[in-house]
């Protein structure tokens, strides 16, 4: 007999599973087989997210900065009563104002600094995106 007239019997083939991906998108496109163009579109959207939030930490400054505007009022105020009085209550009074106003110079501080830190960032992901892109 030739090898072409051997008649095989029970022979099975087996299909291997698809491999398990590690990590995949929200989208259900794998990491790795994803293509190149998802990379922009994720920065574009961080660029998004970005920007709205420099929008809140602007609007939250000029808030602070209106609100300090009227507590320098008040301290200034509160230290010509504690100043003419001479009185105990208009001396808490004063220190009271003149914590208030502390607190908020330290709030527009930390609402300056996360206005920088976005700006960075928004920066960073600019310069990553025209890398990207060229």
């Amino acid at each position: 007999m030739d090898s072409k007239s051997i008649v095989r019997k029970d022979v099975r083939v087996r299909i291997p599973l698809p491999a398990q991906l590690p990590c995949v998108r929200a989208e259900g496109v794998p990491l790795e087989a994803a293509p190149i163009l998802f990379r922009p579109m994720r920065i574009q959207k961080s660029l998004h997210e970005l920007g709205d939030r420099l929008s809140r930490a602007r609007d939250e400054l000029r808030i602070v900065d209106e609100q300090l505007v009227y507590q320098n009022d008040v301290v200034d105020e509160a230290e010509t009563r504690m100043l003419v009085s001479e009185t105990p209550v208009a001396d808490r009074a004063y220190r009271a104002a003149r914590d208030d106003q502390k607190k908020l110079e330290a709030q527009r501080d930390r609402a300056l600094k996360e206005i920088e830190d976005l700006r960075r960032e928004q920066d960073r992901l600019l310069d990553r995106m025209l890398g990207a892109e060229s």
